[in-house]
């Protein structure tokens, strides 16, 4: 099993994402939040093909389709985080946190 936790950022909410290699080419996800967007998107993402999700075409993903429908906020780290757990999941990628930092401008 994969676990993050993710840190939304200004709106203050934060996400525990779990994956878990189910088969060949799916997982299963467990993700929790208080943003009721958030647990909305999680609902429909209970077992996915990472393969779909991981494809070429992120317009395509499950992640990106059910993210357009449920979450407010086009910029949400959250699917981005999901995306992330899958890969190491599966062994496509080693555990390693991302982050995005603001720096002062001028």
């Amino acid at each position: 099993m994969t676990i993050v936790n993710v840190n939304a950022g200004s709106c203050g909410f934060t996400a525990r994402i779990e994956v878990s290699k189910t088969g060949a080419r799916t997982v299963s996800v467990s993700i929790s939040s208080d943003c009721e967007a958030v647990e909305k998107w999680g609902d429909k993402l209970r077992l996915v093909n990472w393969r779909d999700c991981l494809g070429k075409n992120a317009l395509s993903s499950p992640i990106f389709v059910f993210a357009a429908d449920c979450l407010r906020h086009v910029t949400c780290p959250v699917p981005i985080g999901l995306l992330k757990a899958i890969e190491v999941e599966i062994g496509a990628s080693l555990p390693a946190d991302a982050t995005i930092r603001f720096l002062p401008g001028k």
